[in-house]
């Protein structure tokens, strides 16, 4: 048993990361749709006002997140896990108390802080050190958490939301994250294999990391790839954001909330079959498989939801949503799999902080862009020719990349 356990504890962490993402990136994030309408409803403001909570936190993270690169680098990646947990689970419990937006605001802005440092981030940081092969699959199933999230919670918290109303629907998600995935993690997670060897930068001291780091950041700001592949993610994150406008969308094309809800969970299922077979294609294919499904399937998704957006018609309604699940769903592992492919998994956490500043600003420019242009038209049709156009940018750049990239990882 202990033979067994050195050997496979890195799928005790993958099982931990996949509970991890069901609870908190759900909330956080992917439930944002359910909670539009009562919100704007309750509160007596316009989804671009609403939109701007999720504008505020992706600003803040673009400072955070490249501070977390280089925290992970050198510190105990389990500890700072267990403070992003605490923190953003009050942060989502907090929401209990909201009387305004701005209290939404400011809680979003410390929800976000506590995202970047128990999240995507470190999971993809400790499974580049617990596997060697499989590492984009491993990730991948992590991912799938996400999605198991919206099919197992969308319709049971849209319920919530309608009997509790949407206060204590996050007071009482909040609470639950905190009693299940601290003790979880304190359980579980762990820094390094027994039989890590890479030397990796916990045997160094901070001044030499430091050094390290300065020297490695100035070469890459010189080298083309990093650009290119900053403008994929940054456009390719715009589009993301879309998930958070699926069940408005829906019942702006008059379905109701139950239909609304159900077509968030179709997102999800789609986005479980996406992130086992991305998962494979990065490990497999390298990055240009993983690219066409990702941009090439979202550019796609966004083309029916236009025309569904235009003509009102379910079928298409449902085709882009099952489309949308099945390019952008995989998203969360998108980012983490490009990175370790085209740069040394040495300097992983510095790159992806870095890389995180352009996603963060994509997410940031998106959701208000989308929620002013439904304000504006009372119709989501120009915002998705405008995701349309921004998946097609990060299609080409992200297949340029590809090309660039020679054997494995690109020089810096």
């Amino acid at each position: 048993m202990t033979k067994f356990l050195k050997k496979n504890y890195g799928w005790f962490i993958v099982a931990y990361g996949v509970i991890s993402m069901m609870v908190i990136q759900y909330l956080s994030y992917n439930a944002f749709s359910l909670f539009v309408v009562p919100i704007t409803t309750d509160l007596k403001i316009t989804r671009g006002t609403l939109s701007l909570t999720t504008t505020i936190a992706s600003l803040v993270g673009m400072v955070v997140a490249p501070i977390a690169g280089r925290l992970f680098s050198r510190k105990s990646v389990k500890r700072l896990i267990l403070i992003g947990l605490t923190l953003t689970s009050l942060a989502i419990a907090s929401q209990y108390f909201a009387d305004s937006v701005y209290v939404l605001y400011a809680l979003a802005v410390l929800r976000d802080i506590g995202v970047q440092f128990c999240m995507i981030m470190p999971l993809s940081i400790l499974m580049n050190r617990w596997f060697k092969d499989n590492r984009s699959f491993a990730f991948s199933i992590i991912a799938v958490g996400i999605s198991l999230g919206g099919v197992l919670f969308s319709v049971p918290l849209s319920d919530l939301i309608d009997t509790a109303g949407w206060r204590k629907a996050y007071l009482i998600c909040g609470l639950i994250a905190l009693a299940v995935l601290v003790p979880l993690c304190a359980l579980v997670v762990k820094d390094y294999p027994p039989d890590y060897e890479e030397d990796n930068d916990q045997l160094k001291d901070e001044k030499s990391i430091r050094a390290e780091n300065k020297r490695f950041s100035s070469g890459l700001h010189k080298d083309p790839s990093y650009w290119i592949m900053a403008l994929g993610l940054l456009m390719n994150a715009f589009c993301c954001v879309g998930l958070y406008h699926i069940s408005a969308f829906s019942e702006s094309l008059g379905t109701g909330t139950k239909m609304a809800a159900l077509m968030l969970s179709l997102h999800s299922v789609g986005a479980i079959v996406s992130k086992l077979i991305m998962g494979r294609l990065f490990d497999r294919f390298g990055l240009r498989g993983g690219i066409l499904l990702g941009s090439g399937g979202a550019s796609l998704a966004y083309g029916l939801m236009l025309f569904a957006a235009l003509n009102g018609s379910r079928v298409l309604l449902i085709a882009g949503i099952a489309c949308f699940g099945l390019s952008f769903g995989s998203q969360s592992l998108y980012s983490p799999a490009i990175i370790s492919r085209a740069y040394d998994l040495t300097h992983y956490s510095l790159v992806a902080g870095e890389m995180s500043v352009f996603t963060l600003l994509g997410s940031a420019l998106s959701n208000p862009i989308i929620s002013w242009a439904f304000d504006l038209t009372q119709s989501y049709a120009t915002a998705w020719a405008i995701c349309l156009a921004a998946g097609f940018v990060a299609l080409i750049s992200l297949l340029l990349l590809s090309r660039r990239v020679r054997n494995g990882t690109v020089s810096v």
